[in-house]
């Protein structure tokens, strides 16, 4: 005997010592050194999903890393990675080999994606959508006020104002996110006038709609180009906010 033979069939013929003779055949096979795992290559799935592994042969499966499995001893796990995840496992073949396959659980984190921020739109007028994804394929619902629902960055011209949600489908990964187009005949801006202390600050709470406000005089300002900044005045003053939307009569009004 040796400790390793080649694949294939063997004879051997025995002499014993009187002269009497006997044969034999023995055939050599080689197992396979895989395992079968029952889906199609790796797996995706959103932050929170699950999916279930499953072995097709052998015995005694053990799987491996064991964290955010149902079970590890078992052929059919369920598993619920929080993040992309290599799963491997062994088992013991009919024949009695061990042996090993893998695949990788894909982990698509839901803050992944975005359908961008609300816009506002003047009658008539069409705006940009800003949806942003690191993997995937996009579509967005109300196709027909897009002039293309498959990419992150369509063209929307609604009549009124509508809300468009934004799909993105990675494997069996799908997630959404919500945005809203505002229409309105022309930019929009009012606020009441306010009483602080000398040296106060005070955060600004204006209504409106519009792309840019302007706020003049910039004095004590966090930033004049914003909807509502944040106020420190050791004296009274008056202030002029212009609001602006593209294409569309501008409103102001002051504080």
């Amino acid at each position: 005997t040796t400790d390793s033979v080649a694949v294939g069939t063997y004879h051997v013929i025995v002499t014993s010592s009187i002269g009497c003779t006997d044969t034999a055949t023995v055939s050599v096979t080689a197992s396979s050194n895989s395992v079968t795992i029952n889906f199609v290559g790796d797996q995706t799935i959103c932050e929170g999903d699950s999916v279930q592994l499953q072995t097709t042969m052998g015995i005694n499966p053990i799987w491996t890393p064991y964290e955010a499995l149902s079970c590890v001893y078992c052929p059919d796990p369920l598993a619920f990675p929080t993040q992309t995840t290599d799963y491997a496992v062994t088992v013991i073949t009919n024949n009695g080999c061990t042996v090993t396959d893998s695949l990788t659980v894909n982990v698509i984190p839901k803050n992944s994606m975005s359908a961008g921020e609300d816009l506002t739109l003047c009658t008539n007028g069409s705006v940009m959508l800003n949806g942003s994804s690191g993997i995937g394929t996009p579509s967005w619902n109300n196709g027909t006020t897009l002039d293309n629902n498959l990419t992150f960055t369509p063209n929307a011209n609604p009549t009124q104002t509508t809300e468009y949600i934004l799909s993105v489908n990675t494997g069996s990964c799908i997630l959404t996110d919500t945005m809203t187009v505002f229409v309105v005949s022309s930019a929009q801006v009012s606020g009441d006038d306010i009483e602080i202390c000398a040296g106060d600050t005070v955060q600004m709470n204006l209504d409106g709609f519009a792309q840019s406000y302007t706020w003049s005089p910039a004095i004590g300002l966090s930033d004049p180009n914003t909807q509502n900044p944040t106020i420190v005045l050791e004296e009274s003053t008056t202030y002029t906010i212009l609001a602006e939307i593209p294409n569309c009569p501008s409103a102001s009004t002051d504080i």
